[in-house]
């Protein structure tokens, strides 16, 4: 029978020959799951913050020229419009 010290190197020499190697690269392959959502996601991430700059940028654009008009000739347009 095996004593306790014996017992427990041959736990560790076991686990670092056969189940670290493994362990690692399931954990390798499980992270490639979140990157790969990320990397198919990044066209819509990229559409969305470029309407985001846009709306932005028309924002300050309409400040610039509405600063030039008086307020008694801001109006509020019609619904149709």
């Amino acid at each position: 029978m095996l004593s306790n010290i014996d017992e427990k190197t041959t736990i560790n020499e076991i686990y670092n020959d056969l189940a670290k190697p493994t362990v690692k690269n399931i954990g390798e392959i499980i992270s490639l799951v979140p990157r790969a959502i990320k990397a198919g996601l990044q066209p819509l991430e990229m559409w969305i913050l470029k309407k985001e700059f846009n709306t932005e940028e028309t924002k300050k654009l309409l400040e610039i020229k509405l600063n030039k008009i008086s307020p008694e000739d801001i109006v509020t347009s019609e619904p149709y419009v």
